[in-house]
C-alpha cells in the first residue's frame, strides 16, 4: 500500500491511458489509436529482477510493497528468463528519463521496466527514498497505471 499511497499522494499515477505506452513506437501508435490497453491475463504477474547489489535490493522492496498493496493482482519475482516482466539497468532509458516501463500487458512479448544505470556494475544510491519512489511508479506503468 505505501507504493501506491506514496505516488497517489504525489500525484504521480492516476488510472487510465497516457502515452508513449511503450519503447516501442509501433506499440505506443496502436495502443493509442484504440485507445485501449491490455489487462494482465492472470492475477500473478512474474518478474525477473536483473538489477545487481543494492538497487536489485530496493526493486525487490519495490515489488513486496506492491504485493502488500491490497490489489489482487500479485508480482512474483522468479529467476527464469520467460518472466512476464524484465526490470534492467540500461546506460539509456528508451524514453530519456531515469525510469520508463511499459503500459499494462503487451500480448506476445515480454514487458520491461528500464532504469537508468551501469548494468555491468554494482549502482550506488545515494537517495533509497528516490530510487524506491522512481522503481514503484514503473512497476505502477506496468500494471497500467498512466500518469
Amino acid at each position: 500500500m505505501r507504493a501506491f499511497a506514496s505516488l497517489a499522494a504525489a500525484g504521480l499515477v492516476t488510472v487510465g491511458l497516457s502515452a508513449p505506452v511503450s519503447a516501442d513506437p509501433a506499440v505506443d501508435k496502436s495502443v493509442a489509436a484504440a485507445g485501449v490497453y491490455h489487462r494482465w491475463p492472470g492475477r500473478i504477474i512474474t518478474v525477473r529482477n536483473t538489477i545487481p547489489g543494492e538497487a536489485g535490493r530496493i526493486a525487490a522492496r519495490a515489488v513486496a510493497d506492491w504485493n502488500n498493496a491490497g490489489l489482487r493482482t500479485k508480482f512474483k519475482l522468479v529467476k527464469f528468463s520467460r518472466a512476464d516482466v524484465v526490470m534492467k539497468l540500461v546506460r539509456r532509458t528508451p524514453c530519456g528519463s531515469a525510469g520508463c516501463a511499459d503500459l499494462g500487458y503487451l500480448p506476445g512479448r515480454q514487458s520491461t521496466v528500464w532504469l537508468l544505470g551501469n548494468p555491468s556494475a554494482p549502482q550506488k544510491i545515494t537517495d533509497p527514498t528516490w530510487y524506491m519512489t522512481l522503481i514503484s511508479h514503473e512497476l505502477g506503468r506496468i500494471l497500467g497505471l498512466s500518469h
